[in-house]
């Protein structure tokens, strides 16, 4: 039972929205009578039911939806006066956004109504964004869950879920424009650059990679995004190509650029730069994977400021200019009419129940301070990249995973305009969870954080034990049961988000030890395998750096008295 607090008609020009206090409402039972003559109308509090209450007492317990101003019928029925779409928020996620943003994009970029209507644009702004944490919820129910308990109170004025089709209609008068500015907003590292685990050696440590995910398969994305994998564009879906830079401390999403999957990581990459060059400023640190190192997009990420730690592919030697004491060497990349310098560490990894090197690594960096960045330690910051951004990109797709007409990660939108505004909505919904898991790390020393029922975790809480998935479930319930709309008060939003971290942290990751276990797979099967379970084996990893001038064969043994081959330089392998 849900209890819409009303007030007397003589006390309405009293009311103001939002200054209702937060905390569930306990009422007599006896004290809650249906005014009027039978038509709809809440519920409320008859006059005296207020005073002291005594234990064993029955009470009726509910939770405040929403604060409107009362509608007294003729016939005595005390309705919600306002309109629905206007209370509608995404909950917990909402104060995250600067307040006020959704409507202000709404009105630069064209998209106002001069009247009301069943589905303005703020409430399909919204939609959108719910959409894409939601991929078990087809567009009713999303609206349903968006509405959440507001669609039960007694409206002055009737509002309906509308038809699936008005969502799309009213999506192709929205610029994609509006959703980037809307990700733009909330991009960033999250916390503060000085915070615990967000700096390596004064630098602030970041990742970048690329991904692709599905589309539907309509003659029109088809021919925009194509697919990958096939000569002849025949491959089952359509796919977008993205390139995401992130925070390694949060996974805090710094930039995203996208395009058809014809495009080359490298080119969306050299995109993102030009259009936002502060992404790669000074002081911060990119690990990159064997795909991204160029001559043109090193020079200009360079240009802007920022640091590189790359990987460079088994194939490409580096010629050796000065062995160094740390065992690396310095070295240059070249264009054939500019060079850039940088250091190059070779080195193997060893893992426990493995015979032998695991594999081979070579890294590039343009830091070339020897003494304030060993090559050891070079060496165990690289394995950052893979606990940044590649499970960030994991994480955002398991949002969208079953969304679609197949099993696994696909977007919902059937043209690529649609496509490129749930892109946009997708990263910043995704955005938006994350910056709420790193709220509720930080009040993990006010509210108590536990450890399943083990008692109080000791220590400080790190926004990587927060569990994505858990905050974005916690999420999508304070929507759905509308602890939170556009006329509560700044006490019942704080209530709220308390309330949802409470329970965020108390299921927090627990800390494993380190886990190695042979690339034969890449995602669990449906059905068994016959070569039987991959071994799985624990315990620290360790690092042999090879000195500057040893050349690494092919089958993992030296030579330490012939240098490495000289080469012309690396060129742009876009």
């Amino acid at each position: 039972m849900e209890f819409y607090p009303t007030l007397p008609a003589d006390a309405i020009p009293a009311v103001q929205c939002g200054g209702a206090p937060a905390g569930m409402i306990a009422v007599r039972p006896g004290g809650l009578c249906r005014p009027g003559r039978g038509g709809v109308s809440a519920l409320v509090a008859a006059p005296g039911a207020a005073g002291a209450v005594a234990s064993g007492e029955p009470l009726v317990f509910c939770h405040q939806v929403t604060v409107a101003p009362a509608v007294v019928r003729r016939g005595g029925e005390v309705q919600a006066g306002g309109w629905l779409p206007d209370h509608v928020t995404l909950g917990v996620l909402e104060a995250h956004l600067p307040a006020g943003e959704i409507a202000e994009l709404i009105e630069d970029f064209g998209c106002a109504e001069a009247r009301r209507r069943l589905l303005p644009a703020e409430l399909a702004v919204r939609l959108v964004l719910a959409m894409t944490l939601l991929p078990d919820a087809d567009v009713t129910e999303v609206f349903r869950r968006a509405a959440g308990l507001l669609e039960h109170l007694p409206w002055a004025r009737p509002w309906h879920v509308p038809h699936p089709e008005a969502l799309t209609r009213r999506r192709d008068k929205i610029p994609a424009e509006l959703f980037e500015a809307l990700f733009w907003q909330v991009a960033g590292p999250i916390a503060a650059p000085t915070a615990p685990g967000m700096r390596w050696n004064g630098l602030l440590l970041c990742a970048i990679d690329g991904f692709q995910t599905r589309v539907p398969d309509t003659p029109e994305n088809r021919e925009y995004f194509g697919s990958s994998g096939t000569a002849d564009n025949s491959s089952p879906f359509p796919l977008v190509r993205a390139v995401v830079a992130a925070a390694a401390g949060t996974r805090g999403a710094l930039g995203v650029e996208f395009g058809p999957s014809a495009a080359g990581e490298q080119t969306l990459t050299r995109r993102l730069v030009a259009a936002r060059p502060e992404v790669f400023g000074p002081g911060r640190l990119f690990l990159m994977d064997r795909n991204f190192p160029g001559f043109a997009l090193i020079a200009r990420i360079r240009r802007e400021g920022a640091h590189l730690l790359m990987r460079v592919k088994s194939d490409l030697s580096l010629p050796l200019a000065e062995a160094l004491p740390d065992g690396s060497y310095r070295s240059y990349l070249s264009d054939g009419s500019s060079r850039i310098s940088v250091r190059v560490i070779e080195y193997d990894v060893k893992v426990p129940g493995q015979d032998g090197a695991d594999e081979l690594y070579a890294l590039a960096t343009t830091l070339m301070d020897w003494r304030a960045y060993p090559a050891g330690e070079l060496a165990g910051c690289y394995p950052n990249r893979w606990k940044a951004v590649e499970t960030k990109i994991g994480e955002d797709k398991s949002a969208i995973t079953d969304a679609g007409p197949s099993r696994g990660p696909i977007l919902r939108s059937a043209n690529p305009h649609q496509v490129c505004q749930e892109m946009w909505a997708w990263m910043t919904a995704a955005q938006l969870v994350r910056i709420h898991a790193c709220q509720a790390a930080q009040a993990a020393g006010a509210i108590g954080a536990r450890h399943g029922n083990r008692g109080p975790r000791p220590g400080p809480v790190t926004p990587a034990q927060v569990s994505f998935t858990l905050t974005r479930r916690e999420a999508i319930r304070a929507m759905t049961q509308t602890l939170i709309t556009s006329a509560v008060s700044a006490e019942a939003l704080a209530d709220a988000a308390g309330r949802t971290s409470s329970r965020i942290l108390a299921r927090l990751l627990p800390s494993r030890p380190p886990r190695h276990r042979a690339r034969r797979t890449k995602c669990r099967q449906q059905f068994p395998s016959t070569s039987g379970p991959v071994p799985t084996t624990t315990g620290a990893a360790s690092t042999t750096i090879y000195p500057a001038g040893q050349i690494i064969y092919a089958d993992g043994h030296t030579d330490p008295t012939t240098a490495p081959p000289a080469r012309p330089g690396l060129g742009d392998t876009s």
